[in-house]
């Protein structure tokens, strides 16, 4: 993991989606409601959304994530040891 946000607790945080192999998830936006191993729940201004991490590439706060770099639970991800 390089970035320093992967390794924080997320909820609350606003994300969009910046790349996806699901076209229709690419420009998604809002507040990251929920968090599992392999997904977000955003809250957008249609209500609540799935995002599988997998996949997708988000930018939160300013900063890109890969979702398949933060494959894991989140109490396991912020955890882990930033080299």
């Amino acid at each position: 993991m390089k970035s320093k946000l992967s390794a924080m607790e997320l909820i609350g945080l606003n994300a969009q989606v910046i790349n996806s192999t699901d076209s229709t998830k690419i420009g998604l936006k809002g507040e990251i409601w929920f968090e599992t191993k392999n997904v977000f729940t955003l809250m957008t201004e249609n209500g609540l959304k799935i995002i599988p991490k997998k996949e997708n590439i988000f930018e939160i706060k300013n900063e890109i994530i890969n979702g398949n770099e933060i494959l894991f639970r989140p109490e396991q991800r912020t955890k882990k040891v930033i080299n």
